[in-house]
């Protein structure tokens, strides 16, 4: 149902239109991702509630997706299209007990930011899109 000025009714599910490929992409990256298990058994009708959730973003090549120590996150990003690094200084955070400065690239079929939404944790790294990309949130 919808309000007379064209909006969905409070509490109403939001309508994200997604291809059957889109919609597999993310389903397996959710699976794909160990921190989500290892936070709550995953299930098929858990992904599914995630996949129907996300919805799609697009980035401009060099634009900051999340800056390492933000607080305020609460997202998780499956890439589709392009790509994002992932630079990392200095102490990784208590979960891993590492030191020192990583760099990793994410790309189609990839996800990010479930450290930060999971546990409510500073962002562990700076995210910039590598080129003009994609992707779904959650």
């Amino acid at each position: 149902e919808r309000l007379a000025g064209g909006g969905p009714q409070p509490g109403a599910p939001l309508e994200r239109p997604k291809t059957d490929a889109e919609r597999g992409l993310i389903a397996a990256a959710l699976w794909a991702n160990a921190y989500l298990g290892s936070f709550c058994p995953l299930t098929d009708e858990l992904v599914a509630q995630f996949v129907e959730a996300a919805c799609p973003r697009a980035f401009d090549a060099g634009e900051v997706v999340m800056q390492q120590g933000d607080l305020h996150l609460g997202a998780l990003y499956v890439v589709q299209l392009g790509g994002f690094d992932v630079i990392g200084r200095g102490r990784r955070g208590t979960m891993w007990q590492l030191s020192g400065s990583w760099e990793a690239r994410v790309g189609p079929g990839g996800s990010f930011g479930e450290l930060e939404l999971l546990y409510s944790a500073p962002c562990a790294a700076t995210v910039t899109a590598a080129e003009p990309s994609r992707a779904w949130v959650i």
